[in-house]
């Protein structure tokens, strides 16, 4: 939780803030945010895709989140 006050103190010292399976920013620039992300993925490496699928999912949200291999 946090005060209005201090989410904009922040946003005026970083141009986005990671919150939860979030990013806030003052004012969506699509290059920030690409660089951002870019920066991040940096980090999802490993083995084999269910580790890296593992390290994305622990910062983002994806359209796979709740599959459970059951299209009914």
């Amino acid at each position: 939780m946090c005060s209005p006050e201090w989410l904009n103190n922040e946003l005026d010292s970083y141009s986005i803030l990671h919150a939860g399976k979030r990013l806030v920013t003052k004012r969506f620039d699509p290059e920030v945010v690409e660089e951002f992300v870019r920066k991040r993925l940096l980090h999802a490496t490993g083995p084999d895709w269910e580790t890296v699928a593992a390290k994305l999912g622990e910062w983002s949200r994806w359209e796979f989140d709740d599959y459970n291999g059951d299209f009914r």
